[in-house]
């Protein structure tokens, strides 16, 4: 078992008048990620926790496996934790000597005496030879490249025996060819015990490094990811979209043009010949008019039937029929016909925030907040609803509310592809614009929505949406 180094449990915070929710733990040689959606807020507050600016208000406070008091654990912070930032110790007249060795007011000369020692050591030289650190002491620090300072940066902290680092979006600072050398100087103190804190927007950068992500969101952590758990799910949860979506998902531009499937010589029995392909953006419809397709995609959707030829890819691979079935219920979402009427996708006693949360909320683990995955929902989804009526049981709400509430969880649960059976099918004429504003919403995250319907014409002739006209596209 891992030798704890810092463990603060259901801890308050406060930081520039507002409250924060954080739960902090990290063992030696560990390496966790945070990542935040708004680095602004909330990545601010949790590194102030490491810079004496958040105040501790409550919770229970740990150090080396003793229970402290929060005096105690900012004092512990204070003397054994070190932060690297885009902020580089850049005094012209100081060299590398200076940067090693300069200690503030709090430090003795004995100290400085002590790290002297230690840096004319066997261990230190070696140190600097496994990072490819080659220079005089007396060299300006200013004459050192990016990634020749930040490697130094980690010897320092070696140097001085920190036992966190707190690394603040480092993968913004250096150039993705001085990346992995640096971190290979992290993973060498990791090594040695050493912990280490990311704070990242980069999330693939996290998944190589981390062994541990956790998710901080609307002012509290609210998820812990796993190794075996990196994947875009928290994306989907939190109603984000995820950053290596968004340099291709552009919300308020053209339709995108990156096909989710593709279904090439498709045939069933009983029924020709389908070739087709829907992109991310896309609003693509089937017409269906003699209601032929619809039993069909039924039978091969839900039962154990598998077409008679054909290929189909699914973001760029190739899947049977057994494997699109999987896909059911995670990249792939089905909205039935009437979804919100009674026997449909809503269970009427349950409240809004409920069923949303039913659908949004995988299976948890101990460490996985519950509640505060539930509150981030709410969050969220005030920006639609009111959170009275969130609270209320689905068959209090009106049917416009119902209705949007079935897409919007389809918008917050953010599938790649979408399937509306017979979206319009026993809908008032009023309520057609809704679904129509809704699936632009769904569009615009970058799902591509395939829609089986019988009369969507007359609707095209006079919805006065013009980005659902721009994104429509007919396959058959």
């Amino acid at each position: 078992m891992k030798e704890e180094l810092i463990r603060i449990e259901n801890g308050i915070f406060l930081y520039d008048s507002a409250r924060y929710m954080f739960d902090i733990d990290i063992c030696r040689g560990e390496c966790i990620g945070i990542f935040v959606d708004d680095h602004e807020f909330d990545g601010t507050a949790y590194e102030g926790v490491f810079s004496a600016k958040s105040t501790l208000l409550e919770g229970r406070f740990f150090a080396e496996g003793k229970r402290i008091s929060p005096e105690a654990m900012k004092a512990w912070i204070r003397k054994n934790t070190v932060r690297l930032n885009r902020f580089r110790f850049t005094a012209a007249e100081s060299n590398i000597r200076d940067f090693l060795l300069n200690l503030g007011p709090e430090f003795s000369y004995g100290k400085k005496r002590m790290l002297e020692k230690r840096l004319k050591s066997e261990s230190a030289a070696f140190l600097l030879k496994q990072m490819g650190l080659f220079f005089s002491g007396k060299e300006k620090l200013t004459n050192l490249s990016p990634a020749e300072y930040y490697k130094l940066a980690i010897f320092r902290a070696w140097l001085r025996e920190y036992s966190i680092v707190i690394l603040d979006r480092i993968s913004e600072i250096l150039p993705s060819q001085d990346l992995d050398h640096f971190m290979n100087c992290v993973q060498i103190l990791q090594g040695q015990g050493t912990g280490f804190i990311m704070f990242e927007l980069n999330e693939n950068f996290m998944y190589r490094y981390a062994s541990r992500i956790d998710i901080v969101h609307n002012r509290m952590l609210c998820y812990r990811l796993d190794p075996d758990e990196y994947d875009e799910r928290l994306y989907r949860i939190l109603g984000n979209v995820p950053q290596a979506e968004i340099s291709t998902i552009k919300q308020d531009a053209a339709v995108q043009k990156e096909n989710v499937i593709i279904a090439e010589n498709l045939s069933f029995a009983n029924f020709r010949r389908i070739n087709f392909a829907v992109a991310r953006g896309e609003i693509a419809l089937f017409r269906d008019v003699h209601l032929k397709l619809l039993p069909i995609l039924k039978k091969y959707m839900f039962h154990n039937k598998d077409w008679s030829s054909g290929k189909v890819l699914f973001n760029g691979q190739s899947k049977n029929p057994a494997e699109i079935r999987k896909m059911i219920g995670k990249e792939i979402c089905i909205q039935t016909e009437l979804p919100d009427r009674s026997g449909g996708l809503l269970f009427e006693n349950l409240s809004g925030i409920e069923n949303l949360s039913l659908y949004l909320i995988p299976k948890t683990k101990k460490k996985i907040i519950r509640k505060r995955i539930v509150d981030s929902i709410m969050h969220t989804a005030e920006k639609e609803f009111s959170r009275e009526l969130l609270n209320c049981p689905v068959k209090q709400w009106s049917h416009p509310d119902r209705l949007k509430l079935i897409y919007y969880r389809w918008f917050m649960v953010n599938p790649d592809l979408l399937i509306c059976l017979m979206p319009f099918s026993g809908q008032e004429i009023s309520h057609h614009s809704l679904i129509i504003d809704m699936l632009v919403k769904c569009a615009k995250r970058g799902m591509a929505i395939l829609l089986i319907s019988s009369g969507v014409d007359s609707i095209y002739e006079t919805t006065p949406n013009q980005e659902f006209k721009n994104r429509l596209k007919i396959l058959l």
